[in-house]
């Protein structure tokens, strides 16, 4: 009798360990099947983008940049030949000072928007030349052109203050790609990290890309006639950029018109 009650226990301890396993195994596949299913959410609703990385990192190397229109069109126009919604998809109009090949990206930048940033790969390259305010000196260009985005937020995301919903935002491009950007708003920004004779209220665009949380790219528009006004109190804009190498704000472009 006591052999059996042995038996008994040492089988039911047995049959327990098995289901414990059982249990835990199952559990475990659980884990892993819902952060699977949690990895594709974030890959499905997450904006493309490259996660920060951990402490500064080197400056890259920056060809051109731009503040320009992000444009979105559809079926539909108004008597002024403005586009309505619902819009169908959206598009990028960048002229480049530096010759690019197809397959090449360039990073994309929103701005007055909260998307996070992304890259584009350039379709077709044209080259065109431009005489600008000075007919005896014409410049080379290259029109890029990218496919459209069809993205639903870029679509249905409502323009900002005093903008039609064809011109929702502006967005910030850099060529080439970089690993790292990020948009600094004007509340992160001090006077004393701006070149000489800029002002916050200047202030277009300012991007970091050293993740050191200041900035490495700057555009900045003031009125023509008087530097230290904003261009909503004047009748013409004038512009200035700048980018920062070795420490240093060197000014890329000065922007006027003819």
């Amino acid at each position: 009798m006591r052999l059996i009650y042995l038996f008994f226990v040492v089988l039911t301890a047995v049959s327990c360990s098995q289901n414990n396993s059982s249990t835990t195994e199952l559990q475990n596949q659980n884990k892993t099947k819902a952060v699977k299913i949690s990895q594709k959410q974030t890959e499905q609703i997450s904006p493309k983008g490259t996660p920060a990385p951990r402490g500064q990192i080197p400056m890259p190397d920056v060809k051109d940049f731009a503040i320009v229109d992000f444009v979105r069109s559809s079926d539909t126009k108004d008597a002024s030949g403005i586009y309505q919604p619902p819009y169908r998809s959206a598009e990028i109009s960048l002229s480049l000072e530096h010759l690019a090949k197809v397959g090449e990206k360039i990073s994309v930048i929103p701005l007055q928007v909260d998307f996070e940033p992304f890259e584009m790969e350039i379709k077709k390259v044209e080259e065109i030349t431009e005489t600008g305010c000075d007919e005896e000196k014409p410049k080379r260009f290259w029109n890029v052109e990218f496919e459209k985005i069809t993205r639903q937020d870029f679509l249905a995301v409502e323009p900002i203050k005093n903008r039609s919903g064809e011109f929702p935002f502006d967005i910030f491009v850099i060529y080439p790609a970089v690993k790292f950007a990020r948009k600094l708003e004007l509340h992160e920004l001090k006077k004393e990290v701006l070149p000489k004779n800029v002002f916050l209220n200047m202030i277009t665009a300012a991007i970091d890309l050293t993740n050191d949380g200041k900035p490495d790219l700057l555009e900045a528009s003031f009125c023509c006639s008087k530097a230290n006004k904003t261009p909503e109190d004047c009748d013409y804009t004038c512009g200035r950029t700048f980018k920062k190498t070795k420490g240093v704000w060197k000014q890329i472009k000065y922007l006027q018109p003819c």
